[in-house]
């Protein structure tokens, strides 16, 4: 039986069949599409992220070894400041509803509406094309907020923003960075281009030394798929390819290491560090 509510004493949810747990379980095995919104936060410091961030909380898990510590306490404080639904869970519960080998005791169901094109923001953007990696995506995130990027815009192909590695990933960037859906990788492109933004192709090889390369100006650096790349198509309407020098016999980087590395570059030229 569970008691929902802003009371901070809750009756304990211990049946695996509830619907809620069914529901948390459905969304933790595959995201729900962008445009639904609905997600999954696990763990006491992004579920403190996401309330401070202020993004939408529908419904609140939280164990009951966890609601005894003082840091459980503060949390379902919190929670019940802001009238959010909570449910005691014991472990059993915890462990089916979450995605996590040792579960951290809280699991919110939050809503983060999905950004358009429309709502793109500043001149340092990051177009995430086809990055398939969840952990990886989340990484990007947190080098591109820690730069100062405006915008991660994410496109068809790439791994959903919010998936619990691209979550744990960006250790609360992608709560607190605006995600924007940009669609089909080319049409993304192509909105980019059309106001105002230089696109700058990250490449292994070939491209101008990201230590020479022009900062100036709207500028989005285009990120591509693990292995692969960047499409053909999105690499022919690139303003400029960049690439990291490299010695040795190495072939590629991680494409998060290659964030990190070109994006602290531009922000260091553009003296936005």
């Amino acid at each position: 039986m569970v008691a929902w509510g802003r009371a901070i004493d809750v009756k304990t949810l211990t049946s695996l069949d509830n619907p809620l747990v069914k529901s948390i379980r459905r969304l933790q095995q595959r995201p729900a599409p962008r445009a639904d919104g609905r997600t999954v936060i696990e763990g006491l410091k992004l579920a403190n992220e996401a309330l401070a961030s202020g993004i939408e909380i529908t419904q609140a898990l939280v164990s009951v070894e966890l609601g005894r510590r003082p840091a459980g306490r503060a949390l379902l404080q919190r929670l019940e400041a802001a009238g959010i639904a909570c449910a005691s869970v014991d472990e059993r519960v915890l462990k089916r509803c979450s995605s996590l080998d040792s579960p951290e005791g809280v699991i919110l169901v939050a809503r983060i509406p999905p950004r358009g094109l429309d709502q793109l923001t500043g001149d340092l953007v990051v177009l995430a094309a086809e990055v398939q990696d969840p952990g990886n995506l989340g990484a990007i995130a947190r080098v591109a907020e820690a730069t100062g990027v405006s915008t991660l815009v994410v496109t068809e192909g790439t791994a959903h923003p919010y998936h619990p590695r691209a979550l744990r990933g960006s250790m609360g960037s992608l709560l607190r960075l605006p995600v924007v859906d940009g669609g089909h990788p080319e049409s993304a492109a192509a909105h980019l281009k059309a106001n105002g933004f230089a696109l700058a192709a990250c490449v292994p090889h070939g491209g101008v030394d990201l230590r020479e390369a022009p900062w100036t100006g709207r500028l989005a650096i285009a990120l591509g798929r693990e292995g692969s790349g960047l499409s053909e198509k999105l690499l022919k309407v690139s303003d400029l390819r960049l690439s990291v020098p490299m010695k040795g016999q190495v072939e590629s980087l991680n494409v998060a290491v290659v964030a990190a590395l070109v994006l602290y570059e531009a922000a260091r030229q553009r003296g936005t560090l």
